[in-house]
C-alpha cells in the first residue's frame, strides 16, 4: 500500500501515533528533511513513539519510513480528493467533454486503487489461490460480471472456478465447502444478509476466505483470512453509474489473475496455448484458418 495512504488511514494507531502520521501528511517534504528528534518535537511526541509508528507500518526504522514516503509522494498526490466520481459527467456536456470526464474517472480510479493495494496481502492471496483444490466466488448483483470474467480467465488456463448465482446455489456451495476450498467473497459494504450468512458458513467449515470489500470496515471483516480492499469513491445510491467501483474491482481481479499466471508463467502459458490448439483443431477448416491468422497477426 502507498505509505502515505497507509498513514492517512491510521488503522490501529494510538493518539500519539496519529499525531505523527498527521505531521508527516501535512508536509511530507519537511518530514524527509528532518531528523527523528525534530519530527518528534514538531508532533509533540517522544522519539520512541516515532519508532513505534515505523514498526507498525512495517518499516525497519526511520530511514526505511522516509524511503517509503519518498516513493509514495507522486502517486499519492496524483489522487484528486475533490474529483466527483458519482457525477463525472455533467448536464448538457458535449461528447468531447463526456469523453474527458469518463477518462478522468477511470484514471483517478486506477490511481486510488493502486495506492490502496496491499502487495503483501496480494502475495498471500495468490498463494491461497494456488493452494486451493477448488475456488468458489460468492457475490451478487453488479459484481457478478467481474466474478464471471475472472472465472473465464482462470478456466482458460485450466483452473476451474465456481460462481454460484442463485441464492440456493450460493448457500449449497458454502455448505459443501471445506478447508481444501478457497472462498472468494466480494461485497463492497458487506451488509447483505446473504453474503454474511455465506461468509459465516465458510468460516465455520474451515474454508479460507478471501474477502474483497470496500475501504471502510465491513461486518464481513471478521470472517476474512485474506482481505483486499478497493476504494469506494462513489455515493452508494446518488450517482450516474458505478463506473469507479466496477473498474476498481476489475483491476483487482485481473491483478489476482496476472499474479497467479506469473507464479509459473511458462508452464501456464504452454497449457493455455495447448488448449487453444485443441479448440482450433476441433473447429472447421474456415475457423482453423481464421484462428491461425489471428494468432500470427493479432
Amino acid at each position: 500500500m502507498n505509505m502515505l495512504k497507509r498513514l492517512q488511514r491510521m488503522e490501529g494507531f494510538t493518539a500519539q501515533e496519529r499525531a505523527v502520521a498527521a505531521g508527516i501528511l501535512e508536509d511530507p517534504e519537511l518530514f524527509l528533511r528532518e531528523n527523528g528528534k525534530q519530527t518528534a518535537k514538531r508532533c509533540y511526541v517522544s522519539q520512541a513513539t516515532l519508532y513505534r509508528l515505523c514498526e507498525k507500518v512495517g518499516c525497519a526504522g526511520l530511514a526505511d519510513l522516509k524511503l517509503a514516503v519518498t516513493r509514495a509522494i507522486e502517486s499519492y498526490r496524483s489522487e484528486d480528493p475533490d474529483f466527483d466520481f458519482s457525477f463525472p459527467i455533467k448536464p448538457d456536456e458535449s461528447i468531447p467533454q463526456v469523453v474527458h470526464g469518463l477518462h478522468a474517472a477511470y484514471q483517478q480510479t486506477i490511481i486510488a486503487t493502486r495506492n490502496l493495494l496491499d502487495e503483501h496481502e496480494i502475495e498471500r492471496s495468490v498463494q491461497a489461490l494456488h493452494a486451493a483444490q477448488r475456488i468458489d466466488v460468492y457475490t451478487s448483483a453488479g459484481n457478478v460480471n467481474n466474478a464471471r470474467n475472472f472465472a473465464y480467465q482462470m478456466r482458460e488456463i485450466g483452473v476451474p472456478v465456481n460462481v454460484p448465482l442463485e441464492e440456493y446455489e450460493l448457500r449449497l456451495s458454502a455448505a459443501a465447502s471445506d478447508e481444501t476450498h478457497l472462498g472468494i467473497v466480494i461485497s463492497m459494504a458487506g451488509y447483505g444478509l446473504l453474503m454474511e450468512s455465506v461468509a459465516r458458513v465458510l468460516a465455520r467449515s474451515g474454508t479460507p476466505v478471501l474477502l474483497i470489500s470496500a475501504e471502510a470496515p465491513t461486518p464481513l471483516d471478521q470472517y476474512a483470512t485474506y482481505h483486499l480492499r478497493v476504494p469506494t469513491c462513489e455515493n452508494d445510491y446518488h450517482k450516474i453509474a458505478p463506473f469507479s467501483t466496477r473498474l476498481a474491482l476489475l483491476y483487482l481481479m485481473d491483478l489476482l489473475f496476472d499474479c497467479y499466471f506469473e507464479a509459473d508463467h511458462y508452464r501456464i502459458l504452454a497449457r493455455k496455448m495447448s488448449y487453444f490448439d485443441d479448440v482450433v483443431d476441433s473447429a472447421g477448416p474456415g475457423l482453423r484458418k481464421e484462428a491461425r491468422e489471428a494468432t500470427l497477426h493479432p
